[in-house]
């Protein structure tokens, strides 16, 4: 059975890959004009994993 940091850690990597895919890239670069985007991947995966711990731990506080 997988624990609540295993589930937040899937579903991170899962939007981190989504998120970072080349079109979905080039897509926000077009929307805000730039030529370039920086993306600080160890803060945006701390960020979301822990949004998606306090989830999994409201949802499932017994992590079951």
């Amino acid at each position: 059975m997988l624990t609540n940091e295993q589930r937040a850690h899937d579903l991170t990597m899962f939007a981190l890959n989504n998120a970072l895919r080349p079109e979905a890239v080039a897509a926000l670069a077009k929307d805000t004009g730039e030529t370039s985007i920086t993306v600080n991947v160890e803060e945006t995966y701390m960020n979301t994993y822990k949004s998606a711990l306090e989830m999994f731990n409201r949802n499932f506080p017994a992590g079951k």
